[in-house]
């Protein structure tokens, strides 16, 4: 059974004819029909406009994709490898966002502090642990960065 065959089977197992045939917006009989040679395997009758229909419903009702993956031919199915390298790449956004927020927080207090053109001590104390907190969070996305640089290099190698 093909990958579509087994992805459209999963998802009209439960459906009656009628259901189905509202669904897909066909004559019952039809869907009937579709759904007999279906439990057989064979796709062949099911034309694109239905199978999109079904897919649309699937992603709407219960938000997979089945259908979807079914149609991306294996070449382009990512591997192992490539689900491997999008994890690691995930794992080092939150360094990196969290230097982005970090900054974002000295930059908008040294906005407020040095308005009126005069660093003031109390400024100074409040800014000054602010400071030290951006270095730590930029050293922590500079180690991300490098890792990241390294994980892309291998995955270009690999092609």
């Amino acid at each position: 059974m093909s990958r579509l065959a087994t992805a459209l089977r999963h998802l009209t197992d439960s459906l009656s004819g009628a259901e189905l045939a509202d669904i897909l917006d066909v004559p019952k009989r039809t869907a009937d029909r579709w759904l007999a040679e279906l439990r057989d395997g064979n796709t062949d009758n099911w034309h694109a406009g239905a199978i999109a229909a079904l897919a649309a419903h699937e992603a709407s009702s219960w938000g997979t994709r089945r259908i979807a993956d079914a149609l991306v031919p294996e070449s382009h199915q990512p591997t192992v490898a490539e689900h491997a390298d999008a994890d690691r790449v995930a794992r080092l956004l939150p360094a990196i966002l969290a230097s982005h927020r970090v900054n974002a927080e000295l930059l908008s207090t040294m906005a407020t502090d040095l308005s009126d053109g005069v660093l003031q001590e109390h400024e100074a104390r409040s800014l000054l642990p602010l400071v030290r907190q951006a270095q730590s969070a930029a050293t922590e996305k500079h180690r991300a960065l490098v890792h990241l640089e390294q994980l892309l290099i291998n995955r270009l190698r690999r092609g």
